[in-house]
């Protein structure tokens, strides 16, 4: 399923900064799989992904001397809320291709993280 470029350019729309939405995702009175949601939305690529390295969402859900360890509940419930598209893992979120556009409206780069998504598609 790709995005409809055509219908994307005449739906309304409003810019959101990046910066935002990562500094949201430290909030401690925001849910974690919000916090998780919102740091998917500050760091995602063109493609719509946003690739981290492992433990590194824990750090940052949590705190450094004792990261959050439910780090799969939370994209698990970011994923069923619908803040964040299936297939999403620790290793890269994806924030769902009809909710944010970065970047021109061209073909983005694939991830390269694709076969993890597929193994983490439920």
């Amino acid at each position: 399923m790709g995005l409809d470029f055509d219908a994307a350019s005449t739906r309304p729309w409003v810019r959101h900064y990046q910066d935002v939405w990562e500094r949201r995702s430290g909030d401690p009175l925001l849910p974690y799989w919000l916090r998780v949601a919102a740091l998917a939305y500050g760091k995602q690529q063109d493609n719509g992904h946003a690739p981290f390295r492992r433990g590194q969402i824990a750090l940052i859900l949590g705190r450094p001397d004792h990261p959050y360890a439910h780090v799969g509940r939370a994209i698990e419930d970011a994923i069923e809320y619908g803040w964040l598209g299936p297939g999403s893992y620790w290793g890269c979120l994806i924030v769902p291709f009809d909710h944010a556009k970065k970047g021109k409206l061209s073909r983005p780069t694939p991830c390269r993280k694709q076969a993890a998504h597929d193994r983490n598609l439920t």
